[in-house]
């Protein structure tokens, strides 16, 4: 495939939504992310509740998922220079079997009795530690897997699979944490990675290693050049400006907007928990619509004025959504969100797999991660500074609005509307 440094628009074959699936190690990926995603939800559905339960107090949870996260930005960080390096398929591989023997332990102690807190934390943050090499690692070795007029197929079905697995695990999760228990999820969760890692074993190793295709001048450099290098090409792909701007609108809208849902379903739409329970699955819903229409009908010649247009409106419809008063039309707004995102992310990952030099692939991957994901949790506390200040409702339409702006004003740049 050819590398286009600059994100010169590509001219993406119109393909159907199904063509990828004639590929063999397309087939593998997709069954493998088919089951470690319907785990994984399930196992982030509890993990939060159990540890409630399981510790007696507030504070245990606010520790285990802020390891969590913490661990999982660090990994993300370098997941994807160690994958550029090294053999990608593998990288995810062993991503894949430490999650199964972290989370395989962490089962296995709560169904003799065996756990402490000590031992959730550091069993549930090393999960996240290795959990940001998986992602960079085999998003980066796709491109060089799938023929390239396959790709857009290839990314419509992966969204899907993302988006309906999140929905339909964690209320698996919440079903069976209820019916049988806490290890029952845990070790489900630990069984899925075992499958995943046996199937991407069996990818083809052609293009994979991300180490064959480094120029000879980055192979003697240390390891924190080739992050740096990273981080360096961002600043130079205009398309790529999107990334902070991401991190920003997480930090003033989508932050504010998950800690104070609650709070405005409750006293502006009155709504109660199956309200946020119908919106979320809405919203899970639509992205897998979303993905799905991208799958088949790609993005065009200007895939960005579809990418950055449809994430900027589904911040407006966010705000609108807060802005309004009813819970129905809240909940329809919401699968209208989820289309929107759909649409928008789908296109997104296959605007990177097309364009971004395949040596850089997996670092631009592991810093989009990173940058979408690590204003969230400064966010939240942001929120809960100001939240006495400003009403609930305003925090959030402003913050989503402003975001939204910010969204569709990156379309004013020409290099950035013609990618």
């Amino acid at each position: 495939m050819t590398a286009h440094p600059d994100l010169a628009p590509a001219d993406a074959p119109r393909t159907t939504l199904w063509a990828a699936l004639s590929v063999k190690d397309f087939r593998l990926i997709f069954t493998a992310q088919s089951i470690s995603t319907l785990g994984d939800a399930a196992y982030a559905a509890v993990l939060a509740f159990f540890t409630y339960e399981f510790a007696g107090f507030s504070g245990a949870v606010g520790l285990v998922l802020g390891v969590v996260s913490v661990s999982t930005l660090v990994s993300l960080l370098v997941g994807g220079a160690v994958a550029d390096r090294v053999h990608r398929k593998w990288v995810a591989v062993a991503s894949d079997l430490f999650r199964l023997a972290f989370i395989g332990a962490l089962g296995a102690l709560v169904a003799t009795d065996a756990l402490s807190l000590p031992i959730l934390v550091a069993l549930t943050g090393l999960a996240g530690l290795v959990d940001g090499f998986f992602d960079p690692a085999l998003r980066g070795a796709i491109p060089s897997l799938v023929p390239e007029e396959k790709l857009t197929s290839a990314n419509g079905l992966l969204g899907f699979v993302g988006s309906t697995g999140v929905v339909i695990g964690a209320a698996a999760g919440g079903v069976l944490y209820a019916t049988v228990g806490s290890a029952t999820v845990f070790l489900l969760n630990a069984a899925s990675f075992a499958a995943s890692a046996l199937l991407l074993s069996r990818l083809s190793d052609k293009g994979a290693r991300g180490g064959d295709s480094s120029p000879p001048e980055e192979q003697p450099e240390e390891f924190a050049r080739s992050v740096r290098s990273g981080i360096v090409y961002l600043t130079k792909v205009p398309v790529l400006v999107s990334i902070p701007v991401a991190a920003v609108a997480l930090f003033i809208a989508d932050a504010p907007t998950a800690v104070l849902t609650p709070e405005l379903i409750a006293d502006r739409l009155n709504g109660d928990a199956s309200t946020i329970g119908w919106m979320n699955a809405l919203v899970g819903c639509g992205a897998a619509i979303g993905a799905l229409v991208t799958g088949h009908f790609g993005g065009g010649r200007r895939p960005a004025m579809i990418i950055f247009g449809s994430w900027g409106v589904a911040h407006l419809v966010t705000a609108l959504t807060f802005g309004q008063t009813s819970a129905t039309v809240a909940i329809v707004l919401s699968g209208i969100r989820g289309i929107l995102s759909g649409l928008g992310g789908t296109l997104w990952n296959d605007l990177l797999m097309r364009n971004v030099d395949p040596r850089m692939l997996s670092r631009v991957f592991s810093l989009d991660n990173m940058g979408s994901s690590s204003l969230m949790p400064l966010g939240v506390v942001a929120t809960g500074i100001v939240v006495g200040a400003w009403p609930a409702v305003a925090i959030v339409v402003i913050g989503q609005a402003v975001s939204g702006v910010l969204m569709l004003a990156l379309l004013l740049r020409r290099p950035i509307r013609d990618a």
